[in-house]
């Protein structure tokens, strides 16, 4: 092509004019066209090679993961064979026939605890290390008790001592035994006359101890409503309250 500037002649594609340095816009839009063009490329090259280290890198995941579970089942195969399953399960068979005969050794005692309402005898009895409450119909009865025995011990320790703080698990427990309507459907659905006559002694009881901290039914239904969570009391929440009552 012709430089208008100078006149001389240049191949078109040149971006200035070798002569006189004037700029050519027609080779400089073909440069800026390539440039534009490199660069596309070299952006699809890139997108290419991302997804590419993408799919590697989920295969080589997978592959691991594959290896991991094949470890655990091969491990659990390898140790179900070094310790036979019977093996588990004569243990355990072993210490239920344990704990049956040490309830059939101690029913007579339980019951004479029971009856004359003997709750150091009974504590005696359950501390063995084979003692087992599942057989006993009457433990619900002996769980209340140890929850009223236990509740005066804290009231009298809270009563004597300034900075005593009665323990949420046995404030609980009693609110349990006063308010949840699962405790007593359970409980009720087993219960014979006698034992139904001891959890509403039992029930008076407690009221009566929790009314000696300034804690009436209607505060005790109330602390129980707001620290009940699912089928649990949250002893966070119940700690909270309780300071609020007791100061």
């Amino acid at each position: 092509m012709k430089c208008h500037s100078c006149g001389a002649q240049f191949d078109d594609d040149l971006k200035v004019c070798p002569y006189c340095g004037t700029m050519n816009s027609k080779g400089s839009f073909k440069a800026y066209r390539k440039k534009l063009s490199t660069i596309k490329d070299n952006v699809d090259k890139l997108d290419e090679d991302a997804y590419t280290s993408l799919q590697d890198l989920i295969i080589k995941s997978i592959i691991k993961a594959i290896f991991v579970v094949a470890f655990c089942v091969g491990l659990g195969i390898l140790i179900g064979k070094l310790i036979p399953v019977n093996i588990i399960d004569k243990k355990y068979e072993s210490k239920t026939v344990e704990r049956l005969n040490w309830y059939d050794a101690h029913y007579k005692e339980l019951e004479v605890a029971y009856q004359n309402k003997d709750l150091d005898k009974l504590q005696e009895l359950f501390s063995d290390e084979n003692a087992t409450s599942y057989y006993w119909k009457h433990y619900e009865v002996y769980t209340m008790w140890q929850c009223e025995n236990q509740l005066i011990k804290e009231i009298e320790r809270y009563q004597r001592e300034a900075d005593f703080k009665i323990s949420t698990y046995v404030i609980g427990d009693a609110l349990e035994i006063l308010h949840s309507e699962r405790y007593a459907k359970e409980f009720l659905s087993l219960a014979d006359d006698d034992e139904i006559q001891e959890l509403n002694e039992s029930r008076q009881n407690l009221k009566a101890l929790l009314m000696s901290i300034g804690i009436d039914e209607s505060e005790s239904h109330l602390l129980y409503i707001e620290a009940l969570n699912g089928y649990y009391l949250d002893h966070q929440v119940l700690e909270d309250r309780l300071q609020e009552v007791l100061g």
